[in-house]
């Protein structure tokens, strides 16, 4: 599992200009990661499945993913790509956030 945390619109969701972030391994369909030290602040998270491992969320020839991905949202129930401002959530002190995969 990929884990990325950004701090900005800039390169969200899909670059290497992130905040923070972790590559995961994963053993069963739920987990929970922490991230330590994160100050507080508005954030978006993009997080995805590398089931083939080799480094990247693979996409069809529509640029739709393969392989299950998800972000953070303002609201539940959101589905599909989303922009920064979409996803941004408020992190100040010990949060939990629950992301589902869509696959």
């Amino acid at each position: 599992m990929s884990i990325a945390i950004f701090n900005s619109a800039d390169g969200f969701p899909s670059s290497d200009n992130f905040f923070v972030g972790e590559h995961i391994p994963v053993k069963s369909k739920d987990f929970v990661y922490t991230f330590k030290d994160i100050p507080a602040g508005k954030y978006a998270i993009a997080i995805y499945q590398d089931i083939n491992k080799n480094g990247e969320l693979d996409k069809n020839w529509f640029g739709i993913p393969k392989e299950p991905y998800g972000f953070s949202y303002k609201e539940k129930g959101e589905t599909g790509s989303a922009e920064f401002d979409e996803a941004t959530i408020d992190l100040n002190g010990d949060t939990v956030i629950e992301i589902n995969l869509i696959n």
